[in-house]
């Protein structure tokens, strides 16, 4: 392999709890993951399908009869740190099984050991964020998304998986073609790594098929597959491939026989991923060895089958291991063109929505002002929405300022605070007319010792590059009463905030 080329390893479920705590006793941990091939790659990516956590417990609803709880206590990650393992992916059906503060347990524990993790976070946001890593003098984007526990989802206050439902292709687009071009500017390569499908498929069904394009077609230059515990084969779309199941890599299933499962080294150039290779590996009771001699022929050689139905060739090598090389097509542009993510909306909240206000080029179509009541120093949040009556020709700043409602009271909430739309991401320059474009944008109060107990009202500016262009007083108000302050100035009539 030339310097301008690297390779990572893909493999599929790893459980490090239950049985698999006493078997790596039993075994030795050095005898646990036996696959000698994982040390030629540059990166190595498993998905790990347990919480590495001792906080918790089991009871979180899975909306399942019998549901399986997977925990490993925090010494089995020396198990991956045996097999070099760089990161796992965290977005699936077991990682939430002990609640939300495993979830963030086990991210300190695997930072503590300098294994990266992708898929889960404190927020929706978090959970979709890749983790980027220089492999040589190449950077690599890796994505890990669930679709199979809705229950585990991330939400804008709740820590969980990033998860998208498969029976919706048309959100994966959305959510995935702004993610990746946006990553493109710091990564060479994007993988994203899916938690799919029923257990014991042995083929994919329709809906993963389709998201999987999906996925290339949104930028990705290899889809990386695991949940059905089954081997399934490789499909190449647009000469990129969609591993479509890597199969159980570490299980504690109590067998006496050796489950079919490998790992997969995809070799990157400057194009994308140029092949694939398939190690054959057998996944016994708590262990896993790669195969060798014709054993790992006659693996191969049952997996290049699966590889088949999907019309790929898989060749098998002199050691027995399978080889798929691919060609990717050139890029086209993507559309919707690729703006940050939550800068633009299909339509206004109804809840947000006010008669259109026109500020220069530039229409105010919607706000949003939280909260409208508070009893201590703290943030107010603009959420606004606008559009363009007519294609901008610079660099508009909006800006919004709370005032008391009686002249003089105290200081306005957010004095030179004026941004760039979408919280400086968007000029307006770049705006186009028909697109909605959303910013969200916190007011810093005055000093404490400023404040007094009134009524504040919302005001927007609009400044150009010769300074403000317009301002108006909107119908939007806020309460500010603290218990240490005295009554001060409220209008006439009755506070809008009660």
């Amino acid at each position: 392999m030339d310097g301008s080329q690297v390779e990572i390893i893909w493999g599929g479920d790893v459980n490090l709890g239950r049985r698999q705590h006493f078997r790596a006793v039993e075994l030795g941990f050095e005898n646990v993951i036996r696959i000698p091939r994982l040390r030629e790659a540059d990166l190595r990516i498993f998905n790990l399908e347990c919480v590495v956590a001792l906080a918790g417990e089991q009871g979180s609803p899975k909306g399942e009869g019998g549901p399986f709880y997977f925990r490993a206590r925090p010494d089995m990650l020396r198990l991956l740190e045996l097999a070099e393992c760089n990161i796992v992916t965290t977005a699936n059906n077991h990682s939430g099984d002990y609640g939300p503060d495993a979830i963030a347990e086990q991210k300190m524990w695997l930072d503590s050991v300098g294994i990266g993790s992708v898929g889960s976070g404190e927020t929706q946001e978090e959970a979709f964020r890749p983790i980027v890593r220089r492999v040589g003098n190449s950077r690599i984007a890796v994505f890990s998304v669930d679709a199979t526990q809705p229950l585990f989802a991330a939400s804008a206050t709740r820590p969980g998986n990033a998860f998208l439902p498969l029976k919706d292709p048309d959100a994966w687009t959305k959510v995935f073609v702004p993610r990746i071009a946006s990553v493109r500017s710091v990564a060479d390569h994007v993988l994203v790594a899916v938690h799919w499908g029923a257990n014991g498929e042995e083929v994919p069904g329709a809906a993963e098929v389709k998201v999987g394009h999906r996925l290339i077609d949104a930028g990705a230059d290899a889809v990386l597959g695991t949940s059905a515990h089954k081997l399934q084969g490789i499909e190449v779309y647009r000469g990129r491939p969609i591993i479509h199941d890597a199969g159980d890599l570490l299980f504690d299933r109590v067998s006496q026989s050796l489950e079919p499962s490998g790992i997969f080294a995809l070799r990157l150039g400057a194009g994308g991923v140029n092949s694939v290779e398939f190690v054959p590996v057998g996944a016994g009771y708590g262990f896993c060895k790669q195969l060798e001699g014709a054993e790992a022929t006659a693996a191969t050689r049952a997996y290049a089958e699966k590889c088949a139905k999907f019309g790929t060739t898989l060749a098998v090598t002199p050691e027995g291991h399978g080889l798929v090389e691919v060609r990717p097509d050139a890029r086209t542009a993507i559309k919707p063109s690729a703006l940050p993510v939550g800068c633009t909306t299909d339509r206004v909240p109804p809840d947000a929505e006010i008669e259109p206000l026109r500020l220069g080029p530039l229409r105010l179509l919607g706000i949003r002002l939280n909260p409208r009541r508070m009893t201590e120093r703290q943030m107010l949040w603009v959420e606004s929405f606008w559009d363009a009556a007519e294609r901008p020709d610079a660099d508009y700043r909006i800006g919004f300022l709370a005032e008391p409602v009686i002249k003089g009271a105290m200081p306005a909430w957010g004095r030179s605070m004026d941004h760039d739309p979408c919280d400086w991401r968007v000029p307006t320059s770049g705006w186009s007319p028909g697109t909605i474009y959303r910013d969200f944008y916190g007011l810093r109060p005055p000093p404490i010792s400023q404040l007094k107990n009134v009524e504040l009202q919302l005001s927007v500016m609009l400044l150009g590059p010769e300074g403000k262009v317009a301002r108006h007083r909107l119908p939007h108000f806020t309460l500010l009463i603290l218990q240490s302050k005295s009554a001060a100035a409220f209008s006439s009539e009755a506070p809008h905030g009660t």
